[in-house]
């Protein structure tokens, strides 16, 4: 699930770079920015940030500022359907850059908008490598850079995977980029936790981090604070990174004795260590629980057996003795007027 949901990402960007839509948008964003003159950054937050009348962490539902400008006009005609397929697919934010790092387009409309990511604020970003890297790569390359806090959202852990753009003759025209948020991860997370009230499935990076929400919180630690923040420096963890995979014993974050799964998982040069733990107690209890089914299925098969046998036993041999001890008796009276039963049989009997 993991591996699937990496690869649609690529997917996505792949087909939404190549879309007559998304290139024209980013064509007009470029020519609205030129035509705002100086002030960029001031002109557009103003807008679509400061002036925006939906909260914090809503600003994308805005359409038009109504500025009457020609970028006012671009947004428009383009911003809604970029935010759909944004809330279609669950991604945080989508970016388009001209080819000086302008900003010039964003969905949700964060501190980074309209700023530029070469000499701005955010420079030393993982949004600002996505661009730097992008602009000097080939039509159709795609680059991805891990999850790091960042500030625009608030310091939420955010990774960035990018593409560079080409227009319709093969012109360089920008860079379009997707930021990326846990939740989509947490989700597969969560899903595969479903085998058992101790088990736990957790994500960890190449520095050691956890990517993902973990179940179990250790002392000191909260949901608020441990993506990116809790250290997992396991053997198990280094063999996965290394590229192994295997099964071995460990004490979890709650001290507990966990049988853990480990394994590697790569994306466009990240490293992930897939882990899985649950507690031994809990695996035991499905062992005894299984043997005990056993035992109970094995007596229920051997009284049914042994029920049949006596049927057929009666049946057969039991109950026709039975008939000639009697018949015996009868002969044994002085009765000599009956019928021998079973002369027909060529058995004992």
């Amino acid at each position: 699930a993991v591996k699937e949901y990496f690869h649609s990402i690529e997917l996505d960007l792949s087909l939404f770079a190549r879309t007559p839509f998304i290139i024209s948008a980013a064509e007009e964003f470029t020519m609205a920015w030129e035509d705002l003159g100086d002030g960029h950054t001031k002109k557009l937050q103003e807008a679509y940030i400061t002036k925006n009348p939906n909260p914090t962490g809503e600003k994308e539902k805005l359409d038009t500022a109504g500025t009457d400008s020609y970028y006012d006009y671009v947004h428009q005609k383009y911003h809604p359907y970029v935010r759909e397929f944004l809330q279609e697919k669950g991604y945080y934010d989508i970016f388009v850059f001209d080819l000086k790092g302008n900003l010039v387009y964003s969905v949700f409309k964060e501190l980074d908008f309209a700023t530029n990511v070469e000499s701005g604020v955010y420079k030393d970003t993982g949004l600002a490598d996505a661009f730097r890297v992008a602009m000097k790569s080939e039509k159709g390359s795609q680059h991805f850079f891990d999850f790091k806090p960042y500030a625009p959202s608030s310091g939420a852990p955010a990774s960035f995977i990018s593409q560079p753009l080409f227009d319709s003759k093969g012109k360089r025209i920008g860079v379009l980029a997707f930021q990326m948020p846990l939740g989509k991860i947490n989700n597969i997370v969560e899903k595969g936790r479903i085998s058992g009230e101790t088990t736990e499935f957790m994500i960890v990076g190449e520095d050691g981090l956890l990517r993902s929400k973990p179940r179990f919180l250790g002392e000191g630690e909260s949901e608020g604070n441990v993506i990116l923040q809790r250290e997992m420096k396991d053997d198990f963890v280094q063999k996965a990174l290394n590229g192994e995979s295997g099964t071995t014993t460990a004490f979890n974050i709650l001290g507990h004795e966990v049988e853990v799964a480990y394994a590697p998982f790569d994306f466009m040069g990240a490293k992930y260590a897939l882990v899985m733990e649950q507690d031994l107690g809990e695996i035991m209890a499905h062992a005894n629980n299984m043997m005990m089914a056993l035992i109970i299925e094995s007596v229920i098969i051997i009284l049914i057996l042994a029920a049949a046998i006596w049927y057929m036993m009666e049946r057969t041999m039991t109950g026709p003795l039975k008939v000639l001890i009697d018949k015996i008796g009868t002969v044994a009276e002085g009765d000599l007027d009956i019928d021998v039963p079973y002369q027909e049989r060529d058995d004992e009997l």
